[in-house]
């Protein structure tokens, strides 16, 4: 991972009880640090001896009473983008908390707020003067207040076993049954919000039989999907319905193109439908294919195989994913190099066939649900078994994809199993879904999973309200959610339900001001692309605030808070009731720009100023007069004013000094705003170098890179003339400069 300059790491050793915190350069050399300084910067810490450590070139926090089984390192870099001060005496109310991380149960002291493990201690360059951040939130909290109703019972008659909802243009879900209607064979229903239920179809054989997945609603308004028998050929269909209930077969499988899909279609950018059989093709472990609207099955793009370098995998029961760059992503349930399933990625022309992953590894396995691609870019999706908790997982994919998935949350039983159903990102920016097992009463749940891992239980089924729920949740446009169970209800065939969360409306947003993140002055002009700070009131629910992982791409929601500015999504990176920060979206507009800040539906707008430049240097902290955040290359020793700030030196004449700045405009080649340039793996110089001046005369600018979102790098070396005390430090691009009460101490 590429680090600041300045970075600093905050190792904590369970097994010792001890934090550790060691500078490193950009290529990983360790440099003498200064506890002095990065004490100074938390304002309240646990008790403990803090000292130099020889040993390990970094600094040492001892506490007595820590008790491990196992041991675990942390790592926590100074955040630049997030500015909050939280008191550690309430984050860090509990002494012991279990904790899930990287597949161990940990127990350990001085623990955050219910919801994940706390290691202190960001210092958040000039932003704050201390911090504290919420690692891992892989715990289970108390179900909200909700109102569970049930729309229909299955009874045979009107079907059995029903498959997930999809929502029609026309405002009523539509659906399938895997068996019951007149042949036994399985339906296709209608039903509204309120509970009325159509029968608009029953299956009798010949034109398809068992549909194991739901529908979907084409651009043509007519409705596709699949069975996974029947047809000519006994071994499965694809058909489309109309909303009247007129079925056509395009396509019966006969096992050398297929066998047995057991999930729905998808219609791709280019208007094909494409899916998969969980059996048949070459080698008899399942096919993806292509058909059009006019059911022309063009080919089979993939023929899967147990184990194989190239298109190892067995039986995908799952959808496809179209990710936003156009290829498609799905999961199998078993083959692989762990025969445990894998997610494998794969073109509309067939012609590129990669495997990522392979379940294991305590990470879950038997995937049975469709991969979904979220507000922040990134895939998610749920794994049925295994995992640290026993009972199935829910991972996430970072883009790029990493060689291993990372487990968000891992059931255990009491607040859910095996959770067979795809995931849905509902409009608060949350994670909805169902478990088919597990919870109370044994018989599964419906459950809320909030970005950084923290699960809510929102219904335990007990039998009589259905049992088994096995498809995903879809999200009315009332705003409740609905689903189907596979089992029980009143006549033992499952059931159709509806879950309203009873939330209070959010007391409406308002907004203060709107700043460069860096400059420390309020309405200080921004750019496209660079950090934005907005203040205000009831900008966000969640208090304390939390931010987005730093290394990750950036997500355009958090908790049901979003930002626009001149109509374009921005990329969220921390929210807080008073304080939400931005990287701007990518725009070529100049001038007055309306930015608005909505929380779960309440909104508000403010006017800023959007330039083509807004230069700001990173710094110490904020006043008339503040010190710009610097290192020394030959020591990567902190420049500043060593009476101001401890462990800080001046810099002297001839240095070669590195800053950070955000506000310089476009890289060559350009990285989209909320994307890391780490994550888009390549280099990323600016065009031409911006000026720098030192008391006000140019200084040599050696380079200039970004190196985070919305975060440049600028060498420079001081000329051997350079006078002494605080000077002006200032970034000019163009006619576009720096604020002037920023200072460089020379001696």
């Amino acid at each position: 991972m590429k680090r600041l300059v300045t970075s600093r790491q905050w190792r904590f050793n369970m097994r010792s009880g001890s934090l550790r915190v060691n500078h490193r350069s950009h290529s990983g050399v360790s440099r003498r640090p200064h506890c002095s300084a990065l004490l100074s910067t938390m304002a309240m810490r646990p008790a403990g001896r803090y000292h130099q450590d020889a040993a390990s070139s970094g600094c040492r926090f001892s506490t007595p009473g820590l008790d491990s089984a196992a041991g675990m390192e942390v790592y926590i870099t100074p955040d630049y983008r997030k500015r909050r001060a939280v008191n550690w005496a309430s984050d860090a109310a509990l002494t012991y908390l279990n904790c899930l991380i990287h597949n161990r149960v940990m127990k350990y002291a001085n623990a955050g707020t219910s919801g994940g493990l706390l290691i202190v201690a960001q210092r958040l360059l000039n932003w704050t003067r201390s911090s504290v951040f919420l690692l891992c939130g892989l715990m289970a909290t108390a179900s909200h207040a909700q109102t569970f109703t049930t729309l229909a019972n299955f009874n045979g008659a009107n079907g059995y076993n029903p498959n997930a909802l999809v929502l029609g243009s026309d405002g009523s879900f539509y659906g399938t049954t895997q068996g019951g209607g007149s042949s036994g064979n399985g339906t296709v229903f209608k039903i509204t919000t309120s509970g009325a239920f159509t029968m608009l179809y029953n299956f009798a054989g010949s034109d398809g039989a068992t549909p194991r997945a739901g529908l979907i609603q084409a651009t043509d308004g007519n409705f596709y999907g699949t069975t996974s028998q029947g047809g000519v050929n006994g071994q499965g269909t694809v058909f489309k319905i109309t909303a009247g209930g007129t079925l056509t077969t395009l396509h019966s499988f006969g096992g050398t193109d297929g066998s047995t899909p057991a999930a729905t279609v998808v219609q791709a950018s280019d208007g094909n439908f494409y899916g998969t059989t969980s059996g048949g093709g070459a080698n008899g472990h399942g096919t993806v294919f292509r058909i059009t609207a006019g059911g022309t099955f063009s080919r089979v793009l993939a023929d899967f195989v147990y184990y194989s370098p190239n298109t190892a995998g067995a039986e995908p029961l799952a959808a496809l994913l179209q990710a936003k760059d156009g290829s498609f992503w799905g999961t199998t349930y078993s083959g692989g190099g762990s025969g445990l399933g894998l997610v494998f990625q794969t073109s509309a022309s067939g012609g590129y066939f990669n495997v990522p992953y392979y379940f294991g590894n305590g990470r879950g396995t038997a995937p049975t649900a469709a991969l979904i691609q979220a507000a922040d870019g990134n895939l998610y999706g749920t794994a049925s078994q295994n995992g640290p908790g026993g009972q199935g997982t829910v991972f996430s994919f970072v883009s790029p994809f990493a060689s291993a998935p990372q487990v968000l949350y891992a059931f255990a039983g009491p607040d859910g199993a095996n959770p067979n159903g795809t995931l849905i990102q509902a409009t608060d920016g949350n994670f909805y879904g169902t478990t088919s097992a597990g919870g109370a009463n044994g018989r599964g749940t419906v459950f809320k999973l909030a970005l950084g891992g923290t699960l809510t239980t929102l219904h335990h089924f007990a039998g009589a309200d259905g049992a088994g729920p096995k498809t995903a949740l879809i999200q009315g446009t009332d705003g409740n959610f609905y689903g189907t169970t596979s089992q029980a209800g009143n006549n033992g065939g499952g059931t159709v339900f509806r879950l309203a969360l009873n939330s209070t409306a959010s007391p409406a947003p308002s907004i203060s001001e709107v700043d460069n993140a860096f400059s420390n002055i309020p309405n200080s002009p921004i750019q496209a692309g660079t950090w934005v700070a907005i203040k205000g009131t009831n900008l966000a629910n969640t208090n304390p605030g939390r931010g987005w992982n730093a290394n990750e791409n950036f997500p355009t929601s958090m908790d049901g808070t979003s930002v626009t500015i001149n109509n374009k999504p921005a990329f969220v990176y921390y929210i807080s009731p008073t304080q939400v920060n931005v990287q701007a979206p990518s725009d070529t507009a100049v001038g007055p720009v309306n930015v608005v800040v909505t929380n779960n539906g309440a909104s508000a707008g403010f006017t800023a100023q959007l330039q083509p430049f807004s230069p700001a240097l990173l710094q110490w902290g904020g006043g008339q007069y503040s010190y710009a955040e610097i290192t020394r290359n030959s020591d990567n020793a902190l420049i500043g004013n060593p009476s101001v700030i401890p462990g800080t030196v001046a810099a002297k004449a001839g240095d070669i000094l590195t800053l950070w700045v955000t506000g310089l405009g476009a890289t060559n080649p350009a990285v989209p705003a909320g994307q890391q340039p780490i994550a888009v793996n390549g280099n990323f110089p600016l065009g031409i170098n911006p000026t720098v001046t030192v008391g006000g005369r140019n200084v040599t600018v050696i380079g200039t890179i970004l190196r985070y979102a919305g975060l440049y790098q600028v060498n420079i070396q001081l000329p051997v003339s350079i006078g002494t005390g605080n000077l002006s430090i200032q970034v000019l691009e163009g006619s576009y400069q720096s604020p002037a009460n920023v200072l460089l101490t020379v001696q």
